[in-house]
């Protein structure tokens, strides 16, 4: 389930479980801020698969999410979703988009460090053109040795640490 934060749907669990039992599998793909959400998802196995967007490391989620929640919430929601996920069966993946000018190497470090010992972490390239904001619509993203060699920097962090979307 993608398009926007599913988890904001009051009738999400009702839903997955009509999914389930249809025979078919779910992926979750979420911003990480509603863990009180999440949990009775995970408690009831009514999810195959989690992807968590993270925005940044602490102290630049709010300005990269453009959220109207205070910074200090969105980390305490973050790391509560990240420890749901980690005492969960379920497997699961955390991302991050690597958009220059919103993200350096220093930042992804932070992140890594943040995120330690999570099952998967994956840097995804950022792609210009269709973007929501029109400031990035004409942006260069990293060239893909950057993003490779930042994955190896950070890869002895998590269980595995991959680049996505690099054409």
């Amino acid at each position: 389930m993608t398009g926007g934060e599913p988890l904001l749907q009051t009738g999400l669990p009702e839903l997955c479980s009509r999914i389930r039992r249809l025979g078919l599998q779910i992926k979750l793909d979420t911003n990480g801020s509603l863990p009180e959400r999440l949990e009775p998802l995970l408690a009831a196995s009514l999810v195959n698969y989690v992807a968590v967007d993270i925005k940044g490391p602490p102290g630049k989620i709010r300005a990269i999410a453009r959220s109207g929640i205070p910074e200090a919430e969105l980390v305490a929601a973050t790391e509560a979703t990240v420890g749901l996920l980690k005492a969960s069966a379920v497997p699961y993946e955390l991302r991050t988009t690597v958009v220059p000018g919103l993200l350096d190497e220093g930042d992804l470090i932070a992140l890594a460090q943040w995120m330690k010992g999570s099952h998967r972490f994956v840097l995804q390239q950022f792609r210009p053109g269709k973007c929501l904001d029109p400031l990035f619509g004409d942006l260069a993203p990293y060239p893909p040795t950057y993003l490779r060699e930042r994955a190896d920097a950070i890869s002895a962090f998590f269980g595995a640490c991959t680049v996505r979307g690099l054409g």
